[in-house]
Order: C-alpha cells, then sequence, then structure tokens
C-alpha cells in the first residue's frame, strides 16, 4: 500500500510541475516576446478617416486608402510620417514603431483629425 500511495504522490508531483512550466511558458509567450506585424487599414472617405482612432503595436503597418471624391493626407502631427497627397484611389502606408500617440491630420482640408495609439 506504501508503493501506491508514493507512485500517486510522484504523479501528482509530476501533474504539478508540467503545469507550472506550461502556465510559465504561456506567460512568457505573452510578454512582448516576438509579435506578428499586423496590417490595419484607415479608409478616408466623406472627408473623415475611418476609423478616427486606432491602437496598433509596435511594428504594425497602418495604411490609408483614399476612397473620397478629393486628394488627401495623412500627416502626423510630431512629424511621425507623411504620405503626401493620395489622389482619389491611391493609397499609401507606413510602418509604426515608435510607442506613444500620433495625432494626425489632411493638410488639404485641417478640420480632418484622428488618432494612432502606438504600443
Amino acid at each position: 500500500m506504501k508503493h501506491t500511495e508514493t507512485g500517486r504522490l510522484r504523479d501528482a508531483g509530476a501533474l504539478f510541475a508540467f503545469t507550472a512550466i506550461a502556465v510559465l511558458a504561456a506567460a512568457l509567450a505573452g510578454c512582448g516576446g516576438s509579435h506578428a506585424p499586423v496590417r490595419h487599414h484607415v479608409v478616408i472617405q466623406g472627408f473623415r478617416f475611418q476609423p478616427d482612432s486606432l491602437v496598433v503595436a509596435a511594428g504594425d503597418t497602418v495604411e490609408w486608402s483614399n476612397r473620397d471624391i478629393l486628394p488627401h493626407t495623412s500627416t502626423a502631427a510630431d512629424s511621425a510620417w507623411d504620405s503626401g497627397v493620395l489622389a482619389v484611389g491611391a493609397s499609401w502606408s507606413t510602418v509604426l514603431g515608435v510607442p506613444g500617440s500620433h495625432t494626425y491630420v489632411c493638410r488639404l482640408h485641417p478640420t480632418m483629425k484622428a488618432r494612432v495609439q502606438v504600443r
């Protein structure tokens, strides 16, 4: 009977150790290890950036597509990027690498404003 109890304790200990290692590995994988870059899309239409607020991870790409009736720009207030003039139907993208909050506008229509938060 002692042998059976020892075997059960050994099995429980092994199960505990395996579970602890699995939980630790999952935690480390979620702690900013590697991030597969994502492409985010902003549509310019109706004299608006849609969405007008976006949260992305450092290293992600943001693409602006002009589906409006006039040319527009995507110009960061802090000079982090400037698309130049995007003709009707044109698209432009950039990789955002530095964490922070970036407000941007259309230089041709300054009432068009939006924000990208890079984490």
